[in-house]
C-alpha cells in the first residue's frame, strides 16, 4: 500500500473508532431513556389516574403485570448498557467480538418490526388505545426513531471498523 493510502486507511480507521465511541454513549443514554420512558407513562396517562381501586386479584394481576414490565425494561436496560459500553471499548482499539452487533442488529429488527406490526394488530383486532397525535405522541416516535438511527449507525460502523482492522492484519 502506498503511503497516502495508508493515511487514508488509517484516518477511516480512527474515524470509525471514533464514530463508535460516540454512538455507544448514545445507546448508553437511550437505555436510560427505557426507564423514564415507562415512568413519564404511568405518571403522566390520564387513564391511569382515573381508575377505581381495584379488588384484591385485580391489585394481584396489577403487581404482577408491574413486575413483569420493569424485568422487561431492566432487560432492556442491560442489553443496551452491554452494547454501548461494547462499542466504546471497540472505538478505543479493543476487540469485543460480535456478540454485542449481534444483540444491535436484534433490537434494531425487533423494534422496526414492532413500528410495522402493532398498527396492522390494532386495526385487525379493533383495539383503540386512545393514542391521539399529540405532542408527547410525535417526541416519543422522534426519540424513538433517534434510537434507531444510532442502533443502526452503530451496527454499520462497528462492521467497518472490525473490516478495516481485519484488512490491517493482512
Amino acid at each position: 500500500m502506498t503511503e497516502k493510502g495508508e493515511a487514508l486507511f488509517e484516518s477511516e480507521r480512527i474515524r470509525a473508532g471514533n464514530s463508535l465511541r460516540i454512538l455507544g454513549t448514545g445507546v448508553i443514554v437511550f437505555g436510560l431513556w427505557s426507564v423514564v420512558k415507562p415512568a413519564l407513562i404511568a405518571v403522566a396517562a390520564p387513564s391511569l389516574q382515573q381508575v377505581d381501586l381495584p379488588d384484591e386479584e385485580s391489585l394481584i394481576f396489577i403487581a404482577v403485570a408491574m413486575a413483569v414490565t420493569a424485568l422487561i425494561v431492566l432487560g432492556d436496560v442491560f442489553l443496551r448498557f452491554y452494547i454501548g459500553f461494547s462499542a466504546r471499548g471497540e472505538g478505543q482499539g479493543e476487540n469485543r467480538g460480535w456478540r454485542y452487533i449481534v444483540l444491535a442488529s436484534m433490537i434494531l429488527l425487533c423494534n422496526v418490526l414492532l413500528w410495522i406490526v402493532l398498527p396492522i394488530l390494532r386495526i385487525c383486532f379493533h383495539v383503540d388505545l386512545e393514542y391521539s397525535l399529540t405532542l408527547d405522541a410525535l417526541a416519543s416516535f422522534l426519540v424513538e426513531l433517534t434510537s434507531n438511527v444510532i442502533l443502526a449507525e452503530l451496527i454499520y460502523n462497528a462492521v467497518k471498523l472490525k473490516r478495516l482492522n481485519g484488512r490491517k492484519g493482512r
